[in-house]
């Protein structure tokens, strides 16, 4: 009789390399634009954070922990959280300062 021969996978590699690939391509998806939260129409501000020893995309409010539910978005930042965060006296992209403010 002969030996059956162990079945091929559709998905062959599912161990921590594989996760710590597609981590490392969604935070490479996700470079220089903000994020939604799955179907949300709330705009994050990103930062990146250090997970598995791998450096993954998050909110800067912490809303999602898990990376792969994140959107691209090129909208500005809605989430009161991520712009608290992002410092009172920030000046919105394409906003010209107010003279005299400080900045």
């Amino acid at each position: 009789m002969r030996d059956a021969e162990a079945p091929l996978s559709l998905f062959p590699d599912t161990g921590a390399d594989h996760l710590a690939a597609r981590l490392h391509g969604r935070r490479s998806a996700l470079v220089g634009v903000n994020a939604t939260v799955g179907g949300s129409d709330v705009v994050h501000a990103l930062e990146d954070l250090h997970r598995l020893g791998v450096l993954v995309a998050v909110p800067a409010c912490g809303a999602a922990p898990d990376p792969m539910r994140l959107r691209r978005s090129t909208a500005p930042v809605t989430c009161r959280r991520c712009l608290r965060l992002q410092g009172p006296l920030r000046v919105p992209e394409g906003q010209l300062p107010i003279p005299g403010l400080p900045l």
